[in-house]
């Protein structure tokens, strides 16, 4: 008779040890970075950073492409060296926004269920966290990327999927931008049947790395970082350079009381007794950040795959 296999569990808090967490804003934020760690779908396509501290807005310029107007030229014994110009870019100015939220966690809660109730109310923080700025950067990626790719017929195998990826990536060579393609965007649904597909076809492995048997929500192929998230700007896939598509501008305010992890992310922890004198503690998170595109041919769209 078979039998259910035991969950892992982390070690049971005490209400005591709760309180004691909650206390130092310090630790909060470290979990809540844990959390979020490679959930940011906008932190993983938008690699490139901006400080706005104490400005409020950010100045965005589109590159020109990787490359400078000019070639090299050859230069005479003691000659001069020619001066090569960029091309020139457009630009615009965007306002800094802080977004976040409070939520109250009751003493009654922490008596009860003391490591279930801290546990959630972290994960709803990160997750909630994740799903507003996530939407918000695929929103500006769709509105500024317009490249095509024409799929060479619809993704029924994956001699179809290799085949129109690595021709997307000769096409983007051949324009001499300098973009490379390195992360595939999907939607959840196009995830699994890619992944089906690579599988059943032996180009993915079924057993040790399958992403399927690892539930990951990325995995690579080809030297490029397959993504599945449910924000994705478009229903077809996305092949993206990461490194030259844009990045996240963040402001530090400085405000006392809070933690501000790597993300950006503050947060805020704090007895309730002050707001009405509630037996409960509130919790604060928000970030100071706005994701922005630089390259937007940095960027295809591959269409007609379904």
């Amino acid at each position: 008779m078979g039998t259910y296999p035991t969950p892992a569990r982390e070690k049971t808090l005490t209400a005591e040890e709760v309180h004691a967490f909650l206390r130092s804003p310090a630790r909060v934020a470290r979990r809540i970075q844990e959390l979020t760690d490679m959930s940011f779908v906008a932190d993983l396509l938008l690699k490139g950073s901006a400080d706005a501290t104490g400005t409020g807005s950010l100045l965005v310029e589109e590159d020109g492409g990787l490359f400078l107007k000019d070639d090299p030229e050859i230069i005479a014994p003691g000659g001069e060296y020619p001066l090569v110009t960029d091309s020139e870019v457009g630009g615009y100015l965007i306002a800094m926004r802080k977004k976040g939220f409070d939520q109250e966690v009751t003493d009654e809660k922490i008596a009860r269920t003391p490591g279930d109730v801290l546990r959630r109310a972290l994960q709803r923080m990160s997750n909630t966290m994740i799903r507003d700025f996530d939407r918000v950067a695929m929103a500006v990626i769709a509105s500024r990327v317009t490249g095509t790719y024409a799929a060479s017929g619809t993704w029924a195998d994956g001699g179809r999927i290799v085949e129109d990826i690595l021709l997307a990536d000769a096409t983007e060579e051949e324009k001499e931008r300098g973009y490379t393609y390195d992360a595939v965007v999907l939607t959840p649904v196009d995830y699994a049947k890619v992944v089906a597909r690579l599988i059943k076809d032996g180009m993915a492995p079924r057993e040790q790395g399958n992403p399927l048997l690892s539930g990951a929500r990325w995995f690579n192929f080809m030297d490029k970082a397959v993504i599945k998230t449910v924000h994705s700007p478009f229903t077809d896939p996305i092949l993206v350079d990461t490194e030259n598509l844009g990045g996240i501008g963040t402001e530090n305010i400085g405000s006392p009381g809070y933690s501000r992890t790597e993300k950006g992310i503050e947060v805020k922890s704090r007895r309730s007794e002050g707001d009405g004198d509630r037996d409960s503690w509130l919790l604060r998170t928000r970030r100071l950040a706005v994701p922005y595109v630089t390259g937007p041919s940095a960027a295809v769209r591959i269409t007609g795959t379904k």
